[in-house]
């Protein structure tokens, strides 16, 4: 757990749920095991752990639903206390349910998910933007064709088809048709 990298601030641990034992942490020189008795989730030499674990262990006392009622949720559970975003999921083993817990710092949270914020708005910005420069080539090259289209429609109307056209006549009208048509 040692390489996991929880933004810049953050931490995390597993617990045994049933005993609130630690089992595993990322946070420096914290003790697991002391003497053959492991260490609860509130009793390590960690400040950030132990409000982390005093604020589990206490929703567990008084409201075990909350966290011991989710087991082998699909998604983690996410938490807000004393300034940090925790996230709690629960896993069984054979004899054993597992609590991993994330913990991240409410200001390097917001300060990620600020800038995450402004990547993504630059992004859809700049497919707004190209989207637009496409739309007006588009429309550009449709309305040049339809003024052709349409000068060719208005010259083709002048075109007088109730008089006769002699054979010795300069034109046929098919040769007519096809020289505005080409205009």
């Amino acid at each position: 757990m040692s390489k996991l990298n929880y933004y810049k601030s953050g931490f995390g641990f597993i617990y045994e749920v049933e005993t609130f034992d630690l089992i595993a942490t990322n946070k420096n020189n914290t003790p697991i095991v002391n003497g053959s008795d492991r260490i609860m989730i509130n009793d390590t030499n960690s400040t950030d752990l132990n409000d982390v674990g005093q604020f589990i262990i206490q929703m567990s006392t008084y409201n075990p639903q909350a966290l011991v009622g989710y087991l082998d949720a699909a998604t983690p559970i996410p938490f807000y206390y004393s300034g940090y975003i925790i996230t709690i999921a629960y896993y069984t083993a054979p004899g054993i349910e597992w609590g991993i817990v994330t913990a991240i710092p409410m200001e390097d949270f917001t300060e990620s998910f600020l800038s995450t914020l402004l990547v993504t708005g630059v992004v859809i910005a700049f497919v707004l933007a190209l989207t637009l420069v496409i739309c007006l080539s588009v429309n550009h090259s449709i309305s040049g064709q339809l003024a052709r289209i349409t000068k060719q429609l208005s010259e083709f109307a002048r075109l007088d088809f109730t008089s006769r056209v002699s054979q010795s006549g300069l034109r046929h009208p098919v040769r007519e048709i096809a020289r505005v048509y080409q205009a």
